[in-house]
């Protein structure tokens, strides 16, 4: 099964930002990514999907699985953007701060997240915050790579 993360593979959070994080801890005006968030709450609704998720779409278009950690509060911006993009797919959504011991042997999780100790089942986003991550399983530079792998894990 193919699990996706949602901040930062499928919802574009940076774009609604006044700077493009290098590193994941970076802050702007003081403030982190997600105590900017923490304050402009409405934009967790207004940022754009991301490049992906076209591609995500095509292959997901029934059904699809979102793991993804969301702030206290976060959760209810985060299902009312869910029904804006996936109108007729069915999202099952599981808010969880860890989330890789919820992935079985074949599994993979599509992720941009730099901080977890095995990348072994990551299909990692490739984003400027991730690009000290080593030897994840995959690493994505683009929609069409995103597309092969869905590809060739279904035909597994």
């Amino acid at each position: 099964m193919i699990y996706f993360d949602l901040d930062g593979v499928i919802r574009d959070l940076c774009k609604v930002t006044p700077y493009y994080p290098q590193k994941w801890d970076s802050t702007f005006g003081g403030l982190t990514l997600v105590e900017y968030f923490n304050k402009y709450k409405h934009l967790l609704i207004e940022a754009p999907a991301t490049e992906y998720f076209s591609t995500i779409e095509k292959y997901f278009a029934e059904e699809i699985t979102i793991i993804t950690s969301q702030q206290k509060g976060w959760e209810i911006f985060a299902e009312k953007w869910l029904e804006i993009y996936f109108i007729d797919t069915k999202v099952n959504i599981i808010y969880d701060t860890e989330k890789l011991y919820l992935l079985k042997n074949n599994d993979f999780l599509v992720e941009d997240y730099p901080k977890y100790n095995d990348y072994s089942q990551i299909v990692l986003i490739d984003r400027p915050y991730n690009r000290e991550v080593v030897s994840p399983y995959l690493r994505i530079h683009s929609p069409q790579e995103l597309e092969i792998f869905f590809k060739r894990s279904m035909n597994e």
